[in-house]
C-alpha cells in the first residue's frame, strides 16, 4: 500500500482519503480494515485504535507531532485540566476514545481561493484545518468566506469533486464582521498552529493577571468584585455571533455557571472556543498576547541566555537561517518556545515563511544570509512600519507579508 506523505495544514481525514484514493479504495470501512483492525491484538481503544497511528508509524512522524500539525486537538485542548497538562496529545486521543475528527463531521468546509492556490502549488487541493476551527466562518487568509459540504466523509473526497457540483456546498454565511470577531479569528488560528500544549499554563497565569490588573472578577459567584469573564465575553461579542457559535454565552445569569468560560481561571478544562473568547477580550491583538508570552517574567521553560542573544539581528537571522524558516525547528535548536520565536520574527522584521514555495523560503533566506547587519536592522525597521500602516499585519494574507519583505530588500540592497 502506497502511504503519502500530509500536505502542509491538512487535516488528518483529508490525509487518510488521499491515502484511499491513491490506492484506488473507495470504502473508508475497507481502509480502516486494511490498516487498523487486521493489525495484530491491536484492539479499538489501544493507541492503535486511531487510524492516524498506523499511519504515523508507517511514515515514521511522531504522532504527537502529527496530530499537532494535522488535527484540531490544539485548539479543543487549548486548556486541559490541571492533572492533564503533562498528558501528550496520543494521551488524550487514547483517554477520549472517540474519532480526533469527532468535533468536525458532517460540516467539512472550503475555500476557493486557496483550493486554487494548493491546486496551481501542488496540483491537487485538501482540507484545510484551520477552515475547521469553530467561530471562524471566513478563510483566515483570504477574509472570504467559507462553503461547506454537509456529508459525515466529506473529507475522504478532494475539496475540487466538490466544485463540480454546486449544488453539494453552501456558503457559510459569516454572523458578523465586528473587529472584535476578526480578532477572535486570529486568536483562534494561534492556538491552533501552537504545536505543543507548552503555553497551556502560561495561558492560565496571563489570563488570571490580565483580569486582576483590568478588575474583572475571578469568579461569577464574587458578587463583590467586578464583571466576570463571561459577561466580558457576553458584552463584547456581537450577540448574533454568540448566539451561533456559543449560545451558552446567552443563558439566563442565574443557570449560567460562568458559561463554560469563568473556569478557565480555576484550573478547570476549556476549550479553544472560551479561551480564543477570553484572549479576544483582554487583549488588543494578537502580538500584545506574543509579547506578553515571550516576556522573561512569564512561567515556563524559557532559556533566558539563548532569549538574551536573539536581541542581535545577526544572532536571530542565524538561527532562523539555520533552522530552514521553520519555527518548530528554531524552537528545538533555541530551547524556547515556538510563540517567543514568534515574537522574535516580528522584532527583527522577517516575515513567517510556512505554507510558501521552496523557491519563496529558499529565496528570502538567501537575502538574509547575505545581508549585512546594517541590512538587517534596516529591513526590520522597514517592515515594523509596513505592519504598523497595516493594523498589525492582522488580517493580511502571509504571502503579502513575504512579497512586502523581498521589496524591501531588493530596493535597500
Amino acid at each position: 500500500m502506497i502511504i503519502n506523505a500530509p500536505m502542509s495544514g491538512e487535516i488528518g481525514t483529508s490525509h487518510a482519503g488521499r491515502i484511499a484514493l491513491i490506492n484506488g479504495i473507495k470504502d473508508i470501512r475497507l481502509l480502516r480494515h486494511l490498516m487498523v483492525e487486521k493489525m495484530a491484538n491491536q484492539g479499538k481503544r489501544s493507541r492503535f485504535g486511531q487510524l492516524c497511528s498506523v499511519t504515523t508509524d508507517l511514515l515514521g512522524i511522531d504522532i504527537n507531532l502529527y496530530l499537532a500539525r494535522h488535527s484540531i486537538l490544539p485548539f479543543w485542548c487549548a486548556i486541559p485540566r490541571s492533572s492533564m497538562r503533562t498528558k501528550t496529545y496520543q494521551d488524550l486521543v487514547h483517554l477520549w476514545r472517540k474519532p480526533i475528527d469527532g468535533p468536525i463531521r458532517g460540516h467539512s468546509r472550503f475555500c476557493r481561493a486557496c483550493i486554487d492556490e494548493d491546486v496551481k502549488c501542488a496540483g491537487f487541493s485538501w482540507w484545510h484545518r484551520e477552515h475547521h476551527v469553530p467561530g471562524v466562518d471566513v478563510c483566515i487568509h483570504h477574509g472570504s468566506p467559507l462553503f461547506c459540504v454537509r456529508s459525515t466523509d466529506t473529507t475522504w473526497q478532494l475539496p475540487t469533486t466538490y466544485l463540480k457540483v454546486p449544488t453539494t456546498f453552501e456558503e457559510s454565511s459569516p454572523s458578523s464582521n465586528a473587529s472584535i470577531v476578526q480578532r477572535y479569528h486570529q486568536f483562534s488560528i494561534k492556538l491552533l498552529e501552537r504545536n505543543e500544549k507548552f503555553i497551556a499554563d502560561q495561558i492560565f497565569y496571563i489570563i488570571r493577571k490580565s483580569c486582576i490588573k483590568s478588575g474583572i472578577s475571578l469568579s461569577y459567584k464574587d458578587p463583590s468584585g467586578g464583571p466576570s469573564l463571561g459577561q466580558l465575553v457576553r458584552k463584547m461579542f456581537p450577540h448574533d455571533w454568540l448566539s451561533k457559535h456559543h449560545p451558552a454565552s446567552l443563558a439566563p445569569e442565574n443557570t449560567s455557571r460562568g458559561w463554560g468560560i469563568d473556569q478557565t481561571t480555576h484550573g478547570q478544562a476549556s476549550n479553544g472556543i472560551a479561551v480564543a473568547m477570553i484572549l479576544t477580550c483582554l487583549f488588543g491583538s494578537v502580538y500584545e498576547f506574543e509579547s506578553e508570552i515571550g516576556s522573561p517574567k512569564n512561567p515556563g521553560n524559557v532559556c533566558h541566555a539563548a532569549s538574551d542573544s536573539l536581541n542581535s539581528p545577526q544572532n536571530f537571522t542565524r538561527l532562523f537561517i539555520d533552522s530552514e524558516g521553520d519555527i518548530c525547528k528554531a524552537s528545538e535548536k533555541s530551547g524556547l518556545e515556538p510563540g517567543i520565536i514568534s515574537v522574535y520574527l516580528r522584532k527583527h522584521g522577517i516575515p513567517v515563511l510556512s505554507k510558501i514555495t521552496v523557491q519563496l523560503r529558499e529565496e528570502v533566506l538567501l537575502r538574509l544570509h547575505r545581508a549585512t547587519l546594517e541590512e538587517l536592522e534596516r529591513w526590520g525597521q522597514l517592515m515594523r512600519t509596513y505592519w504598523d500602516d497595516h493594523n498589525g499585519g492582522e488580517g493580511r494574507h502571509f504571502l503579502d507579508d513575504v512579497y512586502e519583505f523581498l521589496k524591501i530588500s531588493s530596493q535597500t540592497s
